[in-house]
């Protein structure tokens, strides 16, 4: 719901990550650290002060929307938190469908 629906309280829903990156960089090697890495974008790219930066900084940004290319880099660059939460999302989801046990069985 973060990815369509974002408001800037919405990002402390994103401290529930906290653990599980706790749990990965325990764990140690590049999963930890990939996990640290995307938990820390998450949080800091959605917190107040930097997205209040952010749309100060974009506000008067004018980008070709000419085709697909340039409607895909005015999304990278004028609005990259519902990509960030949405590639955080995949990655929690991808390290839960790995160590799922379940998943393995018929």
């Amino acid at each position: 719901m973060l990815v369509t629906y974002h408001r800037p309280f919405d990002a402390k829903l994103l401290l529930l990550a906290v653990p599980a990156c706790a749990m990965l960089w325990a764990e140690g090697g590049r999963i930890g650290r990939l996990a640290l890495l995307v938990t820390t974008a998450g949080i800091v790219a959605t917190a107040d002060l930097p997205l209040i930066s952010f749309l100060a900084l974009t506000r008067n940004l004018r980008i070709s929307t000419d085709g697909l290319s340039g409607q895909m880099l005015t999304v990278a660059l004028a609005r990259p938190i519902p990509l960030i939460l949405l590639m955080m999302g995949l990655f929690y989801l991808w390290i839960y469908l790995q160590r799922d046990p379940e998943r393995g069985r018929p």
